[in-house]
């Protein structure tokens, strides 16, 4: 399963469209107005919200957390690394890698690929395709790659 995510250039706040490489829209992503932190709302077809993921402030490294109710929640954390970007999920063991310039990641399970990322390159706005083996985890993979995006910005 393939998911196309385009961040809105013409927006105040944090807002992503999430369709399918046929330009079906399945999630709409809205950020909330806040100061020190991003906190941003799922939203399916049917205007209602099925996930959230917010920014933990003041740690040392990068927490983001996310919430699918009933089904999973916990911390996205990016790691201490100089060179290759690499997260984890703090109720899952699944690792995120990124490659040398953190525009592609891959999330594994053990030694199986779960998902991979992809940043699209000479486009308006952040756009990111994620190929996700299992549709049961298209959710969690677009809550990891909207915290990696989130993290890219904060560092530039």
């Amino acid at each position: 399963m393939k998911l196309c995510i385009r961040q809105r250039v013409f927006s105040w706040l944090d807002t992503y469209d999430v369709t399918s490489e046929e330009g079906v829209t399945f999630f709409t992503i809205r950020g909330e107005f806040a100061v020190f932190y991003h906190r941003l709302h799922v939203i399916n077809n049917y205007g209602q919200e099925v996930a959230t993921l917010e920014e933990r402030v003041f740690t040392f490294r990068k927490h983001y957390y996310i919430d699918i109710p009933g089904q999973q929640s916990g911390d996205l954390v990016k790691e201490w690394t100089f060179v290759q970007p690499r997260y984890f999920l703090d109720f899952l063991p699944w690792t995120i890698e990124g490659d040398i310039f953190g525009w592609d990641y891959v999330i594994r399970n053990g030694d199986t690929e779960v998902a991979s990322i992809s940043k699209q390159l000479f486009t308006w706005g952040d756009t990111y395709v994620i190929d996700v083996a299992n549709p049961k985890d298209a959710l969690l993979c677009l809550l990891i790659a909207v915290g990696i995006d989130i993290t890219r910005e904060s560092r530039n």
